[in-house]
C-alpha cells in the first residue's frame, strides 16, 4: 500500500453484505473494510489474513454450535 499524497483515494466496491462492504482504493491500493460505523484500511494482504482469520471462527462456531446441538447461524449474504 502506497501512501495517497493527495488524500482523495477514489474507490470501487469489491463486495458487499447486510453488515459489511469492502472497497479499494484505485489510486493507493489500500482496502477499506467497513463495519457499521467503524472502518478499518488495511493493505491486501492483511485482508487476506483477516479472511482467513474470520473464516477458522466461523468454522470453530459451527462446531461449538453442533456439540451444543444449536443450529447452524444462517445469515443471507448480501449482493456482491
Amino acid at each position: 500500500m502506497t501512501s495517497n499524497p493527495n488524500r482523495t483515494c477514489r474507490h470501487h466496491s469489491l463486495a458487499q453484505g447486510p453488515v459489511a462492504q469492502v472497497q479499494l482504493c484505485q489510486d493507493c491500493g489500500c482496502v477499506s473494510m467497513h463495519l457499521g460505523a467503524t472502518t478499518v484500511r488495511m493493505d491486501p494482504e492483511a485482508l487476506h489474513s483477516v479472511w482467513h482469520t474470520l473464516g477458522e471462527a466461523v468454522a470453530h462456531l459451527g462446531r461449538e454450535r453442533m456439540a451444543l446441538g444449536q443450529p447452524p447461524v444462517n445469515v443471507p449474504r448480501g449482493d456482491a
